[in-house]
């Protein structure tokens, strides 16, 4: 299994390895999605940072809506995160991710579901 790469600089967490989540709306298309997705976590790691090591978990909500009643809830719990709204889609929340949490915090996310492909609105072509 190939190894991954490691980032000059990047401090390994002493308490452990941490994990970034990131939750992307699934009424978002494939590209869309990939792009806010990237957007959430460049921010995260700029405001954050990220640890050598540091895993990535990407899960799906269904809307805006949805998103955003999952940032004010992990909000509430003390998760620190951003929120990232896309100003060419009327500044819509579109994604988030969370800076980097331990195995302790990873309970806020119970239940909630692994991001696939599928789970993407169909990309319309002009005709």
């Amino acid at each position: 299994m190939p190894r991954a790469h490691r980032v000059l600089g990047a401090v390994p967490n002493p308490d452990g390895p941490s994990f970034v989540y990131a939750l992307i709306r699934s009424d978002l298309t494939l590209p869309q999605q990939l792009v806010q997705t990237a957007h959430a976590t460049h921010e995260s790691g700029g405001q954050f940072g990220a640890p050598a090591g540091c895993h990535l978990i990407v899960l799906v909500v269904a809307n805006e809506a949805v998103l955003r009643a999952h940032r004010d809830r992990l909000v509430a719990a003390g998760i620190p995160l951003v929120l990232f709204t896309e100003p060419d889609l009327g500044d819509a929340a579109t994604a988030l991710a969370t800076g980097p949490l331990t195995q302790a915090d990873r309970l806020h996310f119970r239940g909630m579901s692994l991001w696939k492909p599928v789970d993407a609105v169909p990309e319309t072509k002009p005709c």
